[in-house]
């Protein structure tokens, strides 16, 4: 009898001893469910994938993503990738933020980005699956204009280079900014405005730009100039009326007309005609264009305007764009080059137009 007590003992002693140590563990929190209920338990905690929004903002040297904030989540992982792999950049640890600015970068270049969400749960961190790939562009830096140089008739720009994928040229006319030229190479950094009015002031600027995926142009800062155009050795009056022919031509979507020096030595003596006879016969009966062969002026496409009592430049042009023979010389196509013919003495006004 003494030693069936004794047995019964280590069995009860057994039994509290198992009872305890399950109770033990239920209070630390261990984990005892099966393998099954384990994988359905992390499945649970995994967080949304992050969606970037399609807006961000940018300046020379720093890009800020922006995303939809993830329900439950503990923070997030940024990654940039770096030609080769995607690399860790920042972890957030606030489930509320859905922005980061990524600082440090370089100008007029375009980035890749992903982002994670996470949830600590129990001091374990379960990823969601990365963002899709979202593209970013920094701003390109200010274009400073080094130099300029100048006939009556053209201005050549010189500037900086810069990072990105091009340069952009602006014109000022009729008081507005126009954007006159793109130039896609960021190794071009100069320009040449041609079709310009002697002795005559114009405005341009130009800036670099960086374009992302998606169309978005990131441009920098424009570096502006002021330049006069050189004296062609030609009257105000004869200037005057090149430049508002050129006015009518660039509203039709036509290219300017330049002066052509010989070409306006032929309309003055055409002037000095049409004082005697007004016509477009020359006084000795022949054609007015042969005055073209006293100057040895080729062409293939020709025309003539005459008009004679007009007090200005603008009197007169108005009068020739008011009349259809005259308007349709004005606005051809087929010509590039002008030669203006003016006597003050009795306002006589030609203009003939060569190709």
């Amino acid at each position: 009898m003494k030693s069936f007590k004794i047995i019964l003992s280590f069995i009860s002693a057994g039994i509290i001893a198992a009872s305890s140590s399950a109770a033990a563990f239920a209070e630390s929190g261990f984990n005892i469910a099966t393998p099954a209920e384990q994988a359905l338990s992390a499945s649970a905690y995994t967080p949304a994938t992050v969606t970037l929004k399609s807006s961000y903002s940018c300046t020379t040297d720093a890009i800020r993503i922006n995303w939809n904030k993830v329900s439950g989540a503990s923070g997030y992982r940024i990654y940039r990738y770096n030609g080769k792999n995607w690399v860790k950049i920042a972890t957030i640890k606030n489930g509320g933020a859905t922005t980061y600015r990524d600082g440090g970068l370089s100008s007029g270049t375009l980035y890749r980005y992903k982002v994670k969400a996470y949830k600590k749960v129990n001091g374990a961190n379960y990823w969601g699956s990365a963002s899709k790939e979202f593209l970013a562009s920094t701003k390109a830096k200010a274009v400073k204009i080094t130099s300029t140089s100048k006939t009556a008739d053209a201005v050549r720009l010189n500037w900086t280079k810069q990072t990105g994928n091009g340069y952009q040229v602006y014109q000022l006319k009729g008081g507005a900014w126009t954007k006159i030229a793109t130039v896609r190479s960021m190794n071009t950094t100069t320009y040449r405005i041609g079709g310009l009015n002697p002795s005559t002031k114009y405005q341009f600027k130009v800036r670099a730009y960086r374009t992302d995926t998606k169309g978005k142009v990131n441009a920098g800062s424009f570096g502006s100039v002021s330049v006069t155009t050189k004296s062609n050795g030609f009257s105000a009056e004869v200037n005057e009326v090149l430049k508002l022919v050129n006015v009518e031509r660039n509203k039709a979507g036509l290219k300017s007309l330049t002066l052509d020096a010989e070409l306006c030595r032929a309309a003055q003596v055409r002037a000095k005609e049409i004082n005697t006879h007004f016509s477009h016969t020359r006084p000795d009966g022949t054609s007015c264009f042969t005055v073209l062969d006293e100057f040895n002026i080729s062409w293939s496409a020709v025309g003539e305007n005459i008009a004679k009592g007009h007090m200005s430049p603008s009197e007169v042009v108005n009068a020739w764009m008011n009349s259809e023979g005259h308007r349709k010389n004005i606005l051809s196509s087929g010509f590039g080059k002008l030669g203006v013919g003016y006597d003050s003495s009795t306002k006589a006004w030609v203009q003939l137009f060569t190709d």
